[in-house]
């Protein structure tokens, strides 16, 4: 999912945060077990694209926690060890 696409934002607007919203989750896991990749093809190098793509992936987080004040998230990945990431 390229996260710097408008469309892929106003999806995630649309059905993620209001369905969060609208029935007072205070608390989202998030378990990412595939690889981004190692470059991405709209940017001038793979390397930006990946920087961008995860740039905008961070906003979307920031923008759950500031639409809803309190919500606690836990971010694992397959990768990571068995302590989760609470953001």
């Amino acid at each position: 999912m390229n996260m710097t696409n408008s469309n892929v934002q106003a999806y995630l607007n649309r059905h993620v945060l209001e369905l969060l919203r609208q029935n007072a989750f205070d608390y989202l896991k998030i378990d990412y077990n595939d690889s981004m990749g190692v470059a991405t093809d709209d940017a001038e190098s793979g390397a930006e694209g990946l920087e961008k793509d995860i740039s905008a992936t961070l906003k979307f987080i920031d923008k759950l926690h500031h639409e809803i004040p309190g919500l606690l998230l836990r971010i694992r990945s397959s990768w990571a060890s068995s302590d989760p990431s609470i953001y």
